[in-house]
């Protein structure tokens, strides 16, 4: 992967991260019904409250290997990835104590950390095996 593409990928995941932060409930609402139309046409059904739970996760995970991406291509230790997707995850959470229609939580924030931790594990894991061989 290109360097730029790697920093470019990133970015568009935290940049989505933020617009969902600013939505308002109603619009959260009505995406996280759209997302369970669509889950229910595949054949699972996942209820709201849960699937917002595990978009967190998926946002994360994403954000991690999109930043894993960016630390490998620049030569950055996977540390700094953790860290950096991390930091996002609690800007992400502390933006929402100044919002009005939003709320802190602490356990997005570790659903956050753990999609992101578990990115940074996965792609160690990967390096791993690929050493070994």
């Amino acid at each position: 992967m290109k360097k730029w593409m790697a920093f470019y990928v990133a970015f568009v995941v935290a940049i989505g991260i933020f617009f969902l932060t600013f939505q308002s409930p109603a619009d959260t609402g009505a995406l996280t019904q759209k997302a369970q139309g669509l889950l229910e046409r595949i054949g699972l059904r996942i209820e709201e409250k849960p699937l917002r739970h595990y978009i967190h996760y998926v946002l994360y995970l994403l954000l991690g290997f999109a930043i894993c991406s960016v630390c490998l291509t620049k030569g950055w230790k996977l540390r700094v990835g953790m860290l950096i997707g991390c930091g996002i995850g609690i800007l992400d959470e502390g933006v929402k104590v100044l919002l009005s229609t939003r709320e802190f939580d602490v356990t997005d924030l570790m659903r956050d950390f753990v999609g992101v931790l578990l990115a940074v594990g996965i792609v160690v894991l990967i390096r791993r095996v690929k050493a070994v061989k």
